[in-house]
């Protein structure tokens, strides 16, 4: 059992951070309202989940909290991904796998478009619409 609890703050999104099961799909859910409606009508969710535990939520919770108050205490100060995960004798660990530094310009094109504000809307429309970044390439 694990868990990924991620802080994103300007400067990283979900899909630079990595570490998404499917980046194709979450590329397509972004595409449009439309998009993400017809993605999630052709799912049969409850085939696909796991199951949920409340332990599990609730440390995934308390975990996410713990970053929030340490941001806003300044001893966070960069977007943070903790990857928590139980062995099977019942042992926690938690990692923090290594995101992409964050620089002036930006290399991931969703990133960029930050701050752009309505202008930014109309570019992310445009560049969702583009094959090659829809790939990842």
């Amino acid at each position: 059992m694990g868990l990924d609890v991620r802080l994103v703050l300007p400067g990283h999104c979900l899909l630079c951070c990595g570490g998404l099961s499917n980046v194709v799909e979450a590329r397509q859910v972004l595409a449009s309202a439309e998009a993400e409606r017809a993605f999630y009508a052709q799912r049969n969710w409850r085939h696909e989940r796991a199951g949920s535990l409340a332990s599990l939520n609730h440390c995934a919770v308390g975990l996410a909290l713990r970053l929030l108050e340490d941001f806003i205490a300044a001893r966070v100060q960069d977007s943070t991904w903790a990857h928590a995960e139980f062995d099977p004798a019942g042992r926690l660990s938690v990692v923090y796998p290594h995101l992409p530094p964050v620089s002036e310009r930006s290399t991931c094109r969703l990133c960029y478009l930050s701050g752009w504000g309505e202008e930014g809307l109309s570019r992310l429309v445009e560049l969702l619409r583009q094959e090659k970044w829809w790939l990842g390439e």
